[in-house]
C-alpha cells in the first residue's frame, strides 16, 4: 500500500512551477495564520492547564491538601474540571495540529523546489505539467 506523503509529491510533481510557488505562499499563509492571536491560546493552554491540576487535586491524585483543595474522590467537581479542561484545550491543539501540518506542506513545496533545481543544473528532465 502507498504512503500518503507518496500521493502528495505525485500532486506536487505535477504543478507547474508557478502553481507550485501559489502553492508555497498559500502554505505559508496559512501557517501564519494559525499563530495568529498566540496570546490567546497560550492563555487557553494555561487555562486547561489549571483546570486539569484542579480536577486532579479534587480527585485526590496530586498532594495540593496544602493549598485548601480538599480531596472529594471521582466525583462531580472533578468531571467538571476536566470537562472545563478539554473545552479550553481545544482550540490550542486544533490550532497547533493545523500548524504542523501547514508547516510540512511548506517543506515539501520546499523539496520540491529544491528538487527541480537540483534537475534543472544536473540536466536531468522533470515531468512538470505545464
Amino acid at each position: 500500500m502507498r504512503n500518503i506523503a507518496e500521493a502528495g509529491h505525485d500532486l506536487l510533481n505535477a504543478l507547474s512551477d508557478e502553481e507550485l510557488a501559489r502553492y508555497g505562499e498559500i502554505a505559508r499563509d496559512q501557517a501564519s495564520a494559525e499563530l495568529s492571536r498566540w496570546w490567546l491560546q497560550g492563555a487557553l493552554a494555561l487555562g486547561a492547564l489549571a483546570a486539569f491540576v484542579w480536577a486532579t487535586a479534587k480527585w485526590g491524585i496530586t498532594g495540593l491538601e496544602a493549598l485548601g483543595i480538599e480531596a472529594a474522590g471521582f466525583g462531580k467537581a472533578a468531571l467538571i474540571g476536566v470537562g472545563i479542561g478539554v473545552v479550553l484545550g481545544y482550540s490550542p491543539y486544533r490550532r497547533m495540529r493545523n500548524w504542523t501540518l501547514w508547516n510540512r506542506h511548506c517543506k515539501a513545496v520546499r523539496a520540491e523546489l529544491e528538487r527541480r533545481q537540483i534537475a534543472l543544473a544536473t540536466g536531468v528532465r522533470v515531468d512538470v505539467a505545464r
